[in-house]
């Protein structure tokens, strides 16, 4: 029995982008490409008129950037978006601002029909499409400015050994919920928090620093040799599994992808029973 396939729409400003997306999008049989538009403005329209499954939305646009489009969509027709972002560092800045707002996912934008990393993204775009389509568009209300970051007790400085440890695997969507997550998180509180995201190189120190602005703990990306601290969440880089080591540091490592992702937060996760003990 044939299924139907997973409908498309690609918004984006060049046209030679549009051309290797949709490309991509129909090699595989799952997927057709129903509309295609260079101009943000036009994107709810299409959206309306075309009712694809999910969309590709790119984040830099001249006559609507792609948060203003994203919440023209979501405003008259919520609909799972994929942001498409260039590697620079304002574009991975919005887009990571894209998946707190509703976004599903972001994928680095293809730098050329001979990039040697061509098929890597390929792959990786039509995962995205396929999770997002299945996927419930996320309707973010604007967020109350978060708690004001108050000094630990005197019991939990930095460098104190933290009361307790959360490991948070996440993915597709994960970066919505994550400042959900943390936006809700107690001033002051006396656990560390460890986020694997799975998300390009260059994404998670944007993540970091939109997360940062959410929530009364303290967020970076995580550099190694950084120690697990109270009220301190450490994301793991794009492109580096993050381990937690045995004098409460942690460490970046360039071993091979596990399930294709790399950081896996199955990597970070082998090593809690033996970090924290009894309290893993």
């Amino acid at each position: 029995m044939s299924h139907r396939p997973i409908r498309v729409l690609v918004v984006d400003d060049s046209a030679f982008v549009r051309a290797v997306l949709t490309r991509m999008i129909t090699s595989d049989p799952d997927f057709t490409v129903v509309g295609a538009t260079g101009r943000g403005s036009e994107a709810a329209g299409l959206v309306t008129r075309l009712q694809p499954d999910v969309v590709t939305l790119d984040v830099e646009m001249p006559d609507m950037n792609g948060l203003d489009a994203l919440a023209e969509i979501m405003r008259t027709r919520p609909t799972p978006v994929v942001m498409v972002s260039s590697l620079t560092a304002s574009g991975t800045r919005t887009a990571v601002q894209a998946l707190a707002l509703g976004a599903v996912d972001v994928v680095g934008k293809p730098s050329g029909p001979r990039s040697p990393d061509l098929h890597r993204v390929q792959e990786e775009l039509l995962a995205k499409l396929r999770a997002a389509a299945a996927a419930r568009p996320r309707l973010t209300p604007a967020a109350a400015p978060p708690p004001d970051r108050q000094a630990p007790p005197a019991a939990a400085q930095p460098l104190a050994r933290p009361a307790g440890l959360a490991v948070v695997g996440s993915s597709t969507g994960g970066p919505g919920a994550l400042h959900s997550l943390l936006g809700s998180m107690p001033p002051g509180w006396p656990g560390a928090v460890v986020v694997v995201q799975h998300m390009p190189p260059t994404f998670t120190a944007s993540l970091a620093e939109h997360l940062n602005a959410a929530t009364p703990l303290t967020v970076r990306e995580a550099r190694d040799g950084d120690r697990l601290e109270p009220a301190t969440v450490l994301v793991a880089p794009g492109g580096h599994h993050l381990v937690l080591a045995a004098d409460g540091t942690v460490r970046l490592d360039d071993s091979p992808p596990r399930h294709g992702l790399r950081p896996a937060v199955e990597v970070a996760l082998e090593a809690v029973p033996e970090h924290r003990g009894a309290r893993a």
